[in-house]
């Protein structure tokens, strides 16, 4: 989807398709609760708002619920908005009588992934492909007209009774295509939408449009590579104590942020103090970047986490949480981390707000505390320790330093496809899990247990050839 303001607001427009196609709430009841205007549904919208000025403040009424709901900006929702208009009418001249919807969208996607191997198209569908190329048609809101999860731009039908039913059936379609491309499962995207608490087809097209996206970053090595060293890893001036109760000791937990030897990746620990003078540690994983929009990505990975890359455990949606936040004026001078949850992650907080801890006194209590406190750490055993330790790089093998000294990994380039990408600042080295110690080509999400190196045809060397 581009980001390019609308040229001008269409409030009334815009008020009446949310009401009609139920975009946002499942029963115009609900919509009328939540504006506090009961009239809508005997009135219509252009009796309830007959003024320009009425309309503008229920339309920002609605884009407040929008920014809670799904994450999205008014300026993203009008986009939204006018694609909707857009892709509707292209669905309804150019796909709307067609059969076999769910085969149309593996056909489509296949084009959006740019896989050619896996497109045996008709001349007509490969015209309509071009079309939606030609004419900018945004994939996700395409991809629920088909289905039939969205109504049309237009569409009048009434309250919504079967989205559940549209709901699973749009997940699994999605889910069943993301392992057919090689994403793998269980894929987080798909788990975050059907934990989704309060499913709206506006919510829907949120997950559709993150599942799509994500499925087409890691479908492949290649791209995931490119996604991972592209990111423009930030580092900020965050070391130190921090709390959530605006830097004085008023709570019983604090945080301590530590850095690691990785431009834009953190420790942050938090500590809480229960009774009996002990004081339960847990530390995170955090990985500050800059998107492509000048805010920061921040992901919190719990030590948890590496069950499911280790020990072939199921993914659990808590294992991970992407957070969100404005770019600080100064990263040399960072006091505050007001962090907004990216997805709706399960049995993670949509908001968190840290401030760093200044005041000499407190200081040093949070270090009088971990100095006489018994700590408790549960997840000692699955913390992870990565390092950057790529020696050398050849046409045929990647040479990375070992633990033992003066050994070297001899990693054949063929070992991945995509290997044949990486250079001196990719993240290639070792990465220790509890007392397990792995070979991480971590660019590529690929981790090799040292104990099976050989049936990898990695050998152990003490030097290049």
């Amino acid at each position: 989807m581009k980001m390019i303001v609308s040229d001008e607001p269409k409030y009334l427009e815009w008020l009446n398709t949310i009401a009609n196609s139920r975009l946002l709430f499942n029963t115009i009841g609900e919509l009328e609760d939540y504006l506090d205007n009961h009239n809508i549904h005997t009135n219509g919208i252009k009796r309830c708002y007959n003024t320009k000025q009425k309309a503008r403040a229920a339309f920002a009424d609605l884009c407040l619920y929008v920014a809670e709901t799904a994450k999205m900006t008014s300026n993203d929702f009008c986009i939204l908005l006018d694609y909707y208009k857009k892709t509707s009418e292209f669905y309804q001249k150019r796909l709307s009588r067609r059969k076999n919807p769910d085969d149309i969208i593996k056909t489509i996607l296949d084009n959006y992934f740019l896989n050619p191997e896996r497109r045996n198209c008709s001349p007509s569908m490969n015209s309509i492909i071009q079309e939606t190329i030609d004419n900018d048609i945004d994939i996700p809101i395409l991809v629920l007209l088909l289905v039939r999860a969205w109504g049309g731009y237009k569409s009048k039908d009434g309250d919504i009774v079967d989205l559940w039913e549209r709901y699973k059936h749009t997940i699994d379609l999605l889910e069943d295509y993301s392992e057919e491309i090689g994403c793998q499962m269980p894929f987080p995207p798909i788990v975050s939408a059907r934990n989704e608490e309060y499913k709206s087809r506006l919510t829907l097209a949120y997950h559709v449009r993150e599942i799509i996206e994500k499925a087409r970053q890691f479908s492949d090595p290649d791209r995931i590579f490119r996604s991972v060293h592209n990111a423009r890893n930030l580092d900020m001036n965050i070391e130190g104590y921090w709390n959530e109760c605006g830097g004085k000791a008023e709570r019983t937990d604090f945080w301590q942020i530590e850095k690691t030897t990785d431009t834009g990746l953190y420790y942050a620990i938090k500590f809480n103090k229960i009774e009996g003078g002990k004081v339960e540690r847990t530390r995170y994983s955090v990985d500050f970047s800059e998107d492509d929009f000048g805010r920061v990505t921040a992901m919190f990975m719990h030590p948890k986490a590496g069950r499911h890359y280790f020990d072939d455990d199921d993914y659990d949606e808590s294992d991970h949480c992407y957070y969100k936040m404005d770019m600080p004026d100064d990263v040399s001078n960072v006091t505050e981390l007001d962090m907004i949850e990216a997805l709706n992650y399960h049995g993670w907080p949509k908001r968190v707000v840290l401030t760093k801890v200044t005041e000499k006194s407190i200081i040093e209590y949070y270090d009088k505390t971990l100095n006489n406190s018994q700590i408790i750490n549960k997840f000692k055993k699955l913390e992870t320790e990565f390092t950057k330790s790529l020696y050398a790089i050849t046409d045929k093998h990647l040479y990375i330093k070992a633990m033992e000294d003066g050994k070297l990994y001899k990693v054949p380039t063929d070992i991945i496809d995509s290997l044949r990408l990486v250079d001196m600042d990719s993240r290639i080295g070792l990465l220790k899990v509890g007392n397990t110690e792995f070979i991480a080509l971590d660019d590529f999400n690929v981790f090799i247990p040292v104990k099976d190196i050989k049936e990898c045809g990695i050998e152990v060397v003490d030097r290049i050839g």
